[in-house]
């Protein structure tokens, strides 16, 4: 909330957030408290600094995806992490046709909720793939097993070193969570 152009409250929605680090949450609320916000007009379309805004605004952080070896250490290796987003909605096709199959053949809430995938990859392809079971709450085993298959296929982006150059020898295992909703 601001009025007259200064931050009055600040907060961050940690239930709703994926990031769930309480610290991070914090640290955020207090770099926007000292954010100098326009003065919100009026009705009349002029500035009014009596009053008083909301504005609820999603920040998205992304600063790569650590590249996890298979012992859990780390490579120093990253995967940018918009161009993974941008490659799961490049191919949202496959997977929304396994959730279309699944809706046809009358799965109902068993094909609804999340599904969190745990993948290696190796230069752009996928070596290994398979569901984290404690944190996916779709049910159904054959839109799971589909969506397992189409990931198989993928072209996934290099890792990046920590020069900047293309890291294709790596194992990355990067986990990632896929939504499914009702129609």
């Amino acid at each position: 909330k601001s009025r007259g152009g200064k931050i009055l409250e600040a907060g961050t929605d940690l239930a709703a957030s994926t990031m769930k680090l309480a610290d991070a949450h914090k640290c955020i609320a207090e770099v926007v408290k000292k954010i100098e916000m326009p003065i919100a007009k009026g009705t009349d379309k002029n500035p009014d600094p009596k009053l008083v805004s909301e504005v609820r605004y999603p920040v998205e952080l992304s600063l790569g995806i650590d590249v996890e070896g298979k012992d859990g250490t780390t490579s120093g290796a990253k995967i940018d992490h918009d161009e993974l987003k941008n490659m799961f909605a490049n191919n949202r096709l496959p997977i929304g046709q396994c959730w279309v199959e699944a809706s046809l053949r009358g799965k109902g809430d068993s094909a609804v909720g999340r599904m969190v995938l745990k993948f290696e990859v190796v230069g752009t392809r996928v070596v290994t793939v398979s569901k984290v079971a404690d944190q996916t709450t779709v049910k159904d085993p054959d839109l799971q097993q589909c969506v397992l298959n189409a990931v198989r296929f993928f072209k996934f982006p290099v890792a990046k070193d920590a020069k900047g150059n293309d890291d294709l020898k790596t194992a990355s295992i990067v986990t990632w969570p896929l939504d499914f909703k009702p129609r």
